[in-house]
């Protein structure tokens, strides 16, 4: 059936201050960037935001969660709801050093398993990871019980966690780590 990307793009940037979507590194903005680096290996394309038509990418669909300030497993139910593909990409928009290279090594061990969930030491990285569109069920159902953590999306579930400790030689939360994200201003700067 292929794979597809979910890209979160709907956070309220509470934290950072300003609309983290709009944040361009080395003159690129960091949105367009991921999507691009998933179009060769990702027949669908989702974003999910809060509020349709803010990117206009080509081949892109935009999506709006359908349970409002659920937090990112809102913005995963919306992908996975939309998706016709098995397996899911998901990615935050906010990671500076995102790796295709780790994506299609996710998505190949996916295989067989609902859930790809990296781990870097005894931290798990559930915001770039594969879900099987099965999960959806379960998505709405933590939804509906008020249950916002993603965790809950792979707790009690075939869940393959994948050591990518390689893939982080100075730590998860360096610069050019693939799980660096950017959640304060100082975070931004330092990459600056």
């Amino acid at each position: 059936m292929g794979n597809a990307l979910i890209l979160l793009a709907g956070g309220k940037s509470s934290r950072f201050g300003r609309d983290k979507t709009q944040l361009e590194l080395a003159g690129r903005r960091l949105v367009p960037a991921i999507v691009d680096a998933c179009r060769p290996f990702c027949g669908e394309l989702f974003l999910v935001s809060n509020a349709q038509g803010k990117f206009g990418l080509p081949g892109v669909m935009e999506l709006r969660d359908i349970y409002p300030d659920a937090g990112p497993l809102g913005g995963i139910h919306a992908g996975l709801t939309a998706s016709q593909s098995e397996k899911n990409l998901v990615v935050a928009c906010d990671m500076p050093f995102f790796s295709p290279e780790l994506a299609r090594r996710l998505l190949e061990a996916s295989g067989g398993h609902l859930a790809c969930v990296p781990r870097v030491g005894d931290k798990l990285q559930p915001l770039f990871a594969v879900y099987d569109r099965a999960l959806l069920p379960r998505a709405e159902e933590l939804l509906r019980a008020g249950r916002r953590p993603v965790r809950g999306l792979y707790e009690d579930t075939d869940t393959l966690f994948l050591d990518c400790g390689d893939w982080c030689q100075s730590g998860e939360a360096a610069p050019g780590s693939p799980f660096y994200n950017i959640n304060y201003p100082e975070d931004f700067d330092r990459l600056l």
